[in-house]
């Protein structure tokens, strides 16, 4: 699996981490797991290799042929690529965009079929993906979706038919919480202070770390809507 490592404290690495233990735990008789990716912390213990992204630009890993042979071999496999497919035009045409020959190379012998699982959070013109995306996307051997929503902008773009895994796949984790103590809570969680939330006050939440792929624009002019007639 190519992403956040899976020790970092990112949503990737989140995403990852849960993924790549239950293929460890639930599916080790189809598949050996391993997981290369920037950010690491050496407290976390897990049960199969997490290999640290050392020398990275433009998302281009000059590292991944030796990761992939300490792993693999010579051996066939599967590279799960779990970012945004914006960063993957290096691994997925490499002939034109992969400017490190060592690395052009391995890629060039196909040593593995490339999957995604890739977030999208906004649909361009016409209810479909740039042509940017569309160049990486049709060029993976398998694209998975977070959701059916996003599967259907994906079959919009690239054509055929795309399977969706839900993005929260735990249950114990991802579940509603008691709505009082989430408010009472909320100040602690987010801002390391005493703030809560009234209960008569609406409350909109937003995943908006990376700009380039956030729909701000839609989200300020809900906010700025819903703000006339709620506190």
């Amino acid at each position: 699996i190519l992403s956040d490592n899976p020790t970092a404290k990112t949503g990737l690495a989140r995403i990852t981490r849960e993924l790549a233990l239950r293929i460890h735990e639930n599916m080790s008789d189809v598949f050996r797991v391993a997981c290369f990716g920037p950010g690491w912390d050496e407290t976390v213990s897990l049960p199969f290799p997490a290999y640290p992204i050392h020398r990275m630009e433009n998302w281009i890993t000059p590292e991944l042929p030796d990761r992939w042979r300490e792993f693999a071999g010579d051996e066939r496999g599967i590279l799960l690529v779990i970012w945004d497919a914006s960063r993957l035009l290096w691994l997925t045409d490499p002939a034109k965009y992969c400017p490190d020959p060592y690395l052009r190379n391995f890629l060039l012998r196909k040593p593995f079929d490339i999957w995604t699982y890739t977030a999208i959070d906004a649909e361009g013109p016409n209810g479909r993906l740039s042509y940017l995306l569309r160049e990486v996307l049709s060029k993976c051997n398998r694209v998975l979706a977070y959701s059916e929503w996003s599967a259907r902008i994906i079959e919009r773009t690239i054509g055929g038919t795309i399977e969706s895994l839900p993005h929260g796949i735990d249950p114990q984790v991802w579940r509603p919480r008691g709505r009082d103590k989430a408010r009472r809570k909320f100040g602690q969680i987010v801002f390391d202070t005493d703030f809560s939330i009234k209960p008569d006050q609406f409350v909109i939440g937003m995943v908006g770390t990376n700009q380039a792929r956030k729909d701000f624009g839609t989200a300020i002019a809900a906010a700025a809507d819903i703000a006339k007639t709620k506190d």
